[in-house]
């Protein structure tokens, strides 16, 4: 029964220092972009939305229902919601950009845009590099990011307590 939903994965933190929502088109879902964008090869999305922050108006709930009755598109990234929202939304022409500061995904970033993942899974040096810049406060770009933004999802972050003590 309301205007306008927020829907967060249990797993992103919303800073105190976030803004007023963005406003949004009524007709579209709203999504920040996922930090991994190289799986999707589906032509008619253009750039896939990571679902752990949906912002979307009540008469943009059809595409909730739409995305249940679809099977999961494996041309699209993302597990359980995201490939079949994404897909839904982006055939309908009902998608709507958010500035990533609303849905940063500090982990995915740090290691997609440095040594990758299997790096990131076999060098405990490479992780604790990582978690230590974070706690004492060192600049990387990364880490600026995630300081500047209003959600951080912790996607491959099994630490969330580092990310509690370093966000206001």
């Amino acid at each position: 029964g309301y205007e306008r939903y927020v829907i967060l994965d249990d797993d992103l933190f919303i800073t105190a220092r976030a803004p007023a929502l963005p406003d949004t088109p009524p007709h579209c879902v709203a999504l920040a972009p996922d930090a991994e964008q190289r799986h999707t090869t589906n032509p008619l999305v253009r750039w896939t939305g990571n679902t752990g922050f949906i912002l979307i108006h009540r008469q943009s709930l059809d595409l909730f229902h739409k995305a249940l009755e679809v099977e999961e598109d494996p041309t699209i990234w993302g597990i359980a919601d995201q490939g079949a929202l994404n897909g839904v939304a982006w055939r309908e022409g009902r998608v709507h950009q958010l500035d990533k500061a609303w849905n940063y995904q500090p982990v995915l970033e740090y290691f997609l845009t440095g040594n990758g993942w299997h790096h990131w899974l076999a060098s405990p040096p490479y992780r604790l590099g990582f978690y230590g810049r974070m706690l004492l406060g060192a600049p990387h770009p990364v880490l600026n990011q995630m300081r500047a933004a209003y959600g951080i999802h912790l996607i491959r972050a099994p630490y969330p307590r580092f990310f509690d003590r370093v966000l206001d």
